[in-house]
């Protein structure tokens, strides 16, 4: 009976030393230039098969976090200890594998086309395949003695000169139709592969077979940043809980939701609509229709498509500082239109909404990502906001000086993606609103709106799209020189900037990497301005 494949086991047992700084995560976690991660791309690929991850001790908690966050399934998450070679890692966890038609794959080889590879593997009925292909690998593997046993060989490193000499053919890609007998091991066997493994034991029930699809590979960091660094067409990924949809003819852009959970987005985004229509706000598309049922399954909303406009982060592109500071500037201008629609709120009230919104709601983002921040310190980030929420409310509210204060019509998410800017007749329109401030619908502090567009000046939008690498990414400094208006850079804005850094690190969490640069940037943030808001208080 020809081969069948069935499971599929990533295998990622090392401790990734040869990636530096960058082994404070686990190699298979790390982002591809058209995937969040490559455990990701993995489990699409291996579509239809059980799959299974064998991940070092250090990394567990980190992985089951991630697939948690990222609702990544597998069939299990094998913990394992034993770095003393491949082969002795699986002996360790030998118990927990699959018995029968079993792929191994190493967790720093990507496919590309899984598919073929399944079909090669039917084209043998031995009871283990070793899949070959040309690259600067540890082994050779050979047929010998009329392909009645797999010999392998050594391959020295090249030297520097030998830039085009091929290495070794066996990059790491097995198949089992029966789980080998790992206790035929010796204890006293060292560094020891699993290739070795079965070349010394199972040699005469193996065969060779040519990969057949393209890999892409990265053993190294300089291999990692290559590789994620080059240029290539950028791939906008759509929201997975809405569609979007362009009418041309009828110049309408319809946003419908696609899962019942996030349904109260677009709700809420309705109903502020119809709050700054009634206030006499114009800074943002004429809604045309929209819909919810009952159960929520299929809110929608229509609104006129803004042609000669792009979002502000597209077009901040190539421009120079001059063009850039016009364009904010216009941005804060319609900000102030809509902050000019204000209602009474009780102190209690920004209290609450205060401790919501800067306290609680990143409490509940950061701890359901703690295993994979790396340097998530709860405590100290309780300290930092509940100090952050004291300045920013007293400061807001002044108990025994009047007996309350106000709230503004705010739009929540002024980043440059949310906003639309027309450079012809310099209009700003927005859009996408988030639509409420802690438990307030539609009102909120006019100070969050400003704390916004300093997050997209400051570079959110390049870093959201970018490709950030943990301890390489420069994050962008809004400069002294622009002479951006008083009202956008005070320390008061820029701890909110802090903080809503903080909570992105959740946001985000389908990139590891991204996640950690987020959440450490907010805290230095945070730290730093608390910091001046006590200097200019003395």
């Amino acid at each position: 009976m020809k081969n069948q494949i069935e499971n599929v086991v990533i295998v990622a047992g090392g401790l990734n030393t040869r990636m530096e700084d960058l082994s404070v995560f686990p190699k298979i976690l790390f982002p591809l230039q058209e995937s969040s991660s490559i455990l990701a791309h993995d489990i699409e690929q291996f579509e239809g098969k059980k799959v299974y991850l064998v991940i070092n001790e250090k990394y567990y908690d980190m992985v089951v976090n991630y697939c948690l966050r990222n609702s990544l399934e597998l069939e299990a998450i094998i913990e394992a200890s034993n770095t003393d070679g491949s082969a002795n890692t699986l002996k360790e966890i030998s118990d927990k594998l699959p018995d029968k038609n079993t792929l191994l794959v190493w967790s720093d080889l990507i496919m590309e086309h899984f598919p073929m590879l399944e079909s090669l593997a039917k084209l043998t009925d031995k009871e283990h395949v070793i899949f070959t292909q040309s690259g600067l690998y540890r082994f050779e593997a050979v047929e010998e003695n009329d392909h009645h046993r797999v010999a392998i060989y050594p391959i020295a490193p090249p030297k520097p000169e030998d830039e085009f000499t091929v290495c070794g053919n066996v990059p790491g890609i097995y198949f089992y139709k029966n789980l080998p007998d790992f206790s035929k091991i010796p204890e006293n066997y060292h560094n020891y592969d699993y290739l070795e493994f079965i070349a010394e034991f199972y040699s005469e029930e193996a065969e060779l077979c040519s990969v057949g699809t393209s890999l892409i590979e990265f053993r190294d960091k300089e291999k990692f940043k290559e590789y994620y660094t080059k240029e290539s067409e950028e791939h906008s990924i759509p929201r997975f809980f809405n569609t979007l949809q362009i009418d041309r003819e009828k110049k309408t852009l319809s946003k419908t939701c696609t899962n019942p959970e996030y349904a109260h987005l677009i709700i809420k985004e309705q109903n502020w609509y119809g709050k700054v229509k009634q206030a006499g706000f114009d800074g943002v598309p004429k809604v045309i229709g929209g819909s919810n049922t009952n159960d929520n399954s299929r809110a929608s909303i229509t609104m006129e498509l803004l042609d000669g406009y792009e979002t502000a982060s597209e077009y901040s592109k190539g421009k120079t500082q001059k063009e850039i500071k016009k364009m904010v500037e216009k941005i804060i201008e319609r900000a102030e239109e809509l902050h000019k629609h204000t209602c009474p709120v009780e102190f209690i009230d920004v209290q609450e909404d205060y401790e919501e919104e800067f306290i609680n709601k990143v409490f509940r983002r950061c701890d359901s990502i703690k295993y994979m921040l790396i340097n998530y310190d709860r405590e100290k980030l309780g300290r930092l906001l509940a100090k952050a929420c004291s300045v920013l409310y007293h400061s807001k509210c002044k108990i025994g000086v009047m007996p309350n204060t106000t709230y503004s019509l705010i739009h929540g998410d002024l980043n440059g993606s949310n906003v639309m800017y027309n450079p012809k007749t310099e209009d700003v329109k927005f859009i996408d609103p988030r639509g409420y401030f802690g438990k307030t619908k539609v009102y909120g502090p006019e100070e969050y709106d400003f704390a916004k567009i300093l997050y997209f000046i400051s570079g959110y939008d390049s870093f959201n799209k970018g490709r950030a690498i943990y301890n390489d990414w420069k994050f962008e400094q809004v400069l002294e020189t622009w002479n951006i208006p008083d009202k956008l850079m005070t320390w008061y804005n820029w701890i909110i900037l802090g903080i809503i850094w903080i909570a992105l690190a959740q946001y985000i969490g389908q990139d590891i990497m991204k996640a950690n640069l987020a959440y450490e940037h907010g805290m230095e943030i945070l730290e730093n301005q608390l910091e001046n808001s006590e200097n200019e208080s003395m």
